[in-house]
């Protein structure tokens, strides 16, 4: 039993009365791949709200130990933990479409080569099940490898018709790219004609877009080397240097040493890590 279905035996009759204010991500719920219903995610928040609710103990305990004040700390552990709370409800709401958001863009990264792939084998003259069969035994394409399982999944475990199961995976797709695909996937198949060369157009479409893709990544990543020169590099040897002229002047201000040496040994790895996550996420090779 996992967390969602344990959540929803625990509390399925206010999930089942109040999940409809969750009703704004349950798109989002869908094509995040996520297993749960919209229902399950709710009675998820409300455990998780539960299990934290000794946190207003803990906060007004830690206060009182502090200021030695009874009330204020009570009132302290209401109000940081109404601010958990909030934190609670903001994180359950936003974090399907960022899970969408992250598979959408680990679908388009990787589409143009999927899409070649798929051109190459129809060239063979494999049927669709056999397409999606094949490339989800490839890892390499990441999020469109488990689209293509669910896709054979649903063709030679479900019984399901190859069309029906392109546009059932095209509707839970969070990829505008790869739904229109598989939809003009579904209607060649449909009208009987040429799938090669749909896809062959695609993947021409597809990598021509990639390309461009990688020029502006080019570009972008140049204004981050001058950016990352900059500040972190030409700034940490300026204040360093700074810092150094001060203490000389002043004849040693205290503390001098130990904050260079936090600038040397935090603030730079900081900025650094906060440059490659920019980075990372910009990248169109991501997958």
């Amino acid at each position: 039993m996992n967390f969602g279905e344990f959540s929803y035996k625990l509390v399925h009759k206010i999930a089942r009365k109040y999940s409809h204010l969750f009703k704004d991500i349950a798109e989002d719920l869908q094509v995040s791949n996520m297993p749960y219903s919209i229902e399950e995610y709710f009675a998820m928040m409300i455990v998780t709200i539960i299990f934290s609710m000794p946190l207003i103990g803990i906060i007004a305990f830690l206060f009182y130990l502090l200021i030695n004040d009874l009330l204020i700390s009570i009132i302290a552990g209401v109000v940081f933990y109404s601010i958990i709370l909030v934190g609670i409800i903001a994180l359950y709401y936003v974090y399907p479409s960022q899970v969408a958001s992250s598979r959408r863009k680990k679908i388009d990264n990787a589409l143009h080569f999927a899409t070649i792939y798929m051109q190459t084998l129809a060239g063979t003259g494999a049927p669709p099940h056999i397409i999606f069969k094949i490339l989800g035994s490839f890892e390499e394409f990441s999020e469109i490898s488990e689209v293509s399982r669910k896709i054979n999944r649903d063709i030679e475990i479900f019984g399901m018709d190859p069309v029906e199961a392109i546009n059932r995976a095209a509707e839970r797709t969070p990829s505008n790219n790869l739904r229109e695909l598989l939809y003009g996937m579904r209607s060649t198949i449909t009208s009987g004609g040429d799938l090669k060369r749909y896809l062959e157009e695609k993947a021409n479409a597809f990598v021509n877009n990639f390309r461009r893709k990688l020029e502006e990544y080019t570009k972008v990543l140049a204004v981050f080397m001058e950016i990352y020169i900059t500040m972190v590099i030409v700034g940490s040897v300026l204040a360093l240097v700074l810092t150094t002229i001060m203490s000389l002047i002043s004849g040693g201000i205290l503390g001098i040493e130990q904050l260079q040496i936090l600038i040397v040994t935090v603030g730079l790895p900081i900025l650094s890590g906060i440059f490659i996550l920019l980075i990372k996420s910009v990248s169109p090779t991501e997958v």
